[in-house]
């Protein structure tokens, strides 16, 4: 799923597939904050009472923004058209700085 956001003038913009999930003025921004999620790693052992072995672990970077009236997750994993806002800690901070800049 490709995650679009729009730093516009007054507001951050995310849509998901082309579609507009929400809208949010900075003025309602309370903090921002980031989150990791460990996605698809499963455990599996050959024999009974075997030594279990792990998958790969994929992770994704959330961009939390707490608003005046609840909280909106942006994964960056899945962000485009923002080549500074990297699935890792890096992405997160660019993340925070533009949005704060736009303020």
């Amino acid at each position: 799923m490709a995650t679009e956001v729009t730093l516009a003038s007054n507001r951050l913009q995310y849509s998901v597939d082309g579609e507009l999930k929400n809208s949010v003025t900075y003025s309602n921004i309370v903090s921002m904050n980031y989150l990791t999620e460990e996605i698809g790693r499963q455990m599996t052992s050959n024999l009974l009472m075997g030594v279990p072995t792990y998958s790969a672990i994929s992770e994704q970077w959330l961009v939390v923004i707490k608003t005046r009236t609840g909280t909106e997750s942006i994964p960056l994993g899945n962000v485009t058209g923002q080549p500074t806002w990297t699935n890792d800690y890096a992405g997160y901070v660019n993340a925070e700085t533009d949005i704060y800049a736009n303020f």
